[in-house]
């Protein structure tokens, strides 16, 4: 049987759109009950994913993303940090 590492690792070798059918039937084979909440984040992120895939939104590079995530946390960082005493 396969460890996590191992499945983590060849699930990132997937295209990306697999990852995303990969991540939705992991999802969906959760027994637990969805909250209203849920229903409403999964026919988004159905929606979404059902445009990409008819080309009407393009994707963000994962670098593009986490450079703005790096930028958003150190100006937030830097609002947080404290003052001349």
């Amino acid at each position: 049987m396969s460890t996590l590492a191992q499945v983590t690792h060849d699930a990132l070798e997937l295209p990306n759109h697999q990852r995303l059918q990969l991540a939705g039937f992991l999802l969906q084979a959760d027994d637990g009950e969805m909250t209203p909440a849920e229903k409403a984040w999964d026919a988004e992120i159905r929606r979404r994913m059902e445009a990409f895939d008819r080309g009407e939104i393009e994707g963000i590079p994962f670098e593009e993303v986490m450079a703005e995530m790096d930028e958003l946390l150190a100006n937030e960082n830097h609002h947080l940090a404290p003052g001349p005493a």
